[in-house]
């Protein structure tokens, strides 16, 4: 073997191993209901939490997502008829771990956005438009579609390269992106009343989606075929008030759940996402009263951080344990209150210094 190319193997390891951030330096970003300003918090391998910077990032941020490289981030705005709130904001990440402001596409309707497993591309508002993100330069393009504006929320899948949205009428529909990168029905439906449906989440390895439904029939999993389409596995109650936000773990074995009315059970739940899409529950545990509606965890899984809004207009971060087996425990002494009410929250992933990923979708 050349000695020259055993050289390039060894630089191409440690500077994978160099400019991975020690998972004891969580990077936690935070919007604000009807606030442009941002924040930018820690959270320590012990669970404390403590605030670093502030971003004016513009618009009425409600929705927050990383692209699972690290390099970049989109906020969904509350669109209203005001122009000033019609923005769909793009982040930029740095090496060193600082997010900063890039710019905004602009969106009419629908504050949901989402980014691609293999962090190329994101997609945002209820028609589906495409954001191409230049991994190069951090440059980025939005290309318009011509879909219905009739989508809540839509997840990519790695199976199939297919794009799963919840539509208006309870129904999921499949969605491809073409050549030219706008995306398109392929006709591909599947009725999942009597739940409604509101947000959807895919597996990382693309073969599990879970349907999450305020009301009735709340959990629904969707088994994705390899060559497209896919079918209902499960649909129940878990009989713990109103599910209102889902976390996936990067490892795909475990579905954190929290609830933003907790009334009749535990406030946070875990489930175990088997082989066959079936989701079993592990563990639950009460949260404070209000806590909801917003939840991150962290990349490796060790956390879940949620939040409390008080009356008093400041928000109360609550730190969950996650263990290995999906167990839960809640650390009441790590609670930090901030002030502003938080409208969404995401852990920034580790920054990938070679962006390009083993597989390609598109």
């Amino acid at each position: 073997m050349r000695i020259d190319f055993i050289i390039y193997i060894i630089i191409f390891c440690l500077a994978l191993i160099l400019v991975q951030p020690a998972f004891s330096d969580y990077i936690l970003m935070c919007t604000f209901f009807t606030n442009p300003v941002a924040k930018i918090f820690k959270l320590s391998d012990e669970g404390d939490i403590s605030f670093l910077y502030s971003l004016e990032v513009g618009g009425n941020p409600e929705s927050l997502v990383f692209s699972p490289n690290g390099h970049w981030g989109l906020i969904g705005s509350n669109t209203t008829s005001y122009p000033p709130t019609q923005k769909t904001i793009i982040l930029g990440a740095t090496q060193e771990r600082e997010i900063y402001y890039l710019g905004y596409a602009h969106c009419e309707n629908q504050n949901f956005v989402t980014i691609s497993p293999n962090s190329k591309y994101g997609l945002f508002g209820w028609n589906l438009q495409t954001i191409i993100f230049n991994l190069k330069d951090n440059s980025f393009n939005v290309i318009p579609t011509n879909n219905p504006p009739l989508s809540l929320c839509a997840s990519f899948s790695s199976l199939n390269n297919r794009i799963l949205a919840i539509k208006y009428n309870k129904t999921v529909e499949e969605f491809v992106m073409l050549d030219d990168k706008t995306t398109t029905s392929t006709g591909f439906t599947v009725d999942i009343s009597p739940s409604k449906g509101r947000w959807i989440y895919i597996t990382p390895d693309g073969k599990t989606g879970i349907v999450l439904n305020p009301d009735k029939y709340q959990i629904t999993t969707l088994r994705m075929h390899p060559e497209g389409g896919f079918h209902i596995v499960q649909q129940f109650d878990t009989k713990s008030g109103n599910p209102d936000q889902l976390e996936i773990t990067d490892d795909g074995k475990f579905a954190i759940i929290v609830y933003y009315s907790n009334d009749v059970g535990k406030g946070m739940k875990s489930f175990s996402i088997g082989d066959d899409s079936c989701l079993t529950e592990v563990d639950g545990i009460d949260t404070p009263e209000g806590a909801g509606e917003d939840m991150a965890v962290t990349p490796d899984g060790k956390f879940a951080v949620t939040r409390t809004l008080n009356a008093n207009g400041t928000s109360t971060f609550n730190v969950v344990r996650i263990y290995p087996d999906g167990k839960l425990q809640y650390l009441p002494e790590k609670d930090f209150t901030t002030t502003g009410h938080v409208s969404a929250m995401d852990f920034l992933p580790p920054y990938q210094p070679y962006p390009e990923n083993s597989f390609v979708l598109y």
